[in-house]
């Protein structure tokens, strides 16, 4: 089966609250659903916490849907905007002495999960290498070539090659050729392999 990951929406209801498209990208949490581990055995993500390309905080759920030999053939994904919820709720907090109650315990959010929607390829490569702490107005001709490999290697465990054009996008933000880019992932590969 070939993945349309750039192109992975294929339906959609409601999206004012997401602010996604059908044709639109999978977003940063799909690509690392894809790729990583630590979600292969796991049926579906609740209660997380999922940011609109316009910044809305939203609460979030992934039902990961798989065919009879256990492989990954599509997502439900269901987001609901809690942003007046949450606008009444630090009002109350801001009124109510911190003794009162343990915030802890009434916290619904798992901030080890998140998920950006992004409605363009070259937004979620901006975005993961802001998550991987790398600034758009870094100087990268000061990078040296191991910061380089680290930067494509973070991207990749991320699953963002996994993505028509990110190859071509990635080359745009670290300022190195295709041929880079492919060669640096060809080590990270290896290395995986050991």
């Amino acid at each position: 089966m070939i993945y349309q990951y750039d192109n992975s929406i294929i339906a959609i209801k409601n999206n004012h609250i997401s602010q996604r498209n059908i044709g639109g990208p999978v977003t940063d949490l799909a690509l690392k659903i894809m790729k990583d581990a630590e979600y292969k055995d796991l049926d579906y993500l609740c209660n997380y916490k999922g940011k609109s390309k316009h910044g809305k905080n939203l609460k979030s759920a992934t039902y990961i849907i798989r065919d009879n030999n256990n492989k990954i053939i599509g997502l439900l994904c269901l987001n609901i905007d809690y942003s007046d919820y949450y606008s009444i709720k630090e009002s109350i907090d801001k009124l109510l002495p911190e003794n009162v109650y343990n915030k802890d315990i009434l916290s619904i959010e798992d901030n080890r999960i998140s998920e950006n929607f992004n409605d363009s390829i070259e937004q979620l490569v901006r975005d993961s290498l802001k998550q991987i702490n790398i600034n758009e107005n870094i100087e990268t001709n000061r990078l040296s070539q191991e910061e380089k490999i680290e930067i494509v290697k973070q991207l990749y465990s991320r699953g963002v090659f996994l993505l028509k054009g990110a190859v071509n996008e990635v080359t745009n933000q670290l300022q190195v050729s295709e041929a880079t880019v492919y060669r640096y992932l060809n080590i990270i590969k290896r290395e995986e392999k050991r």
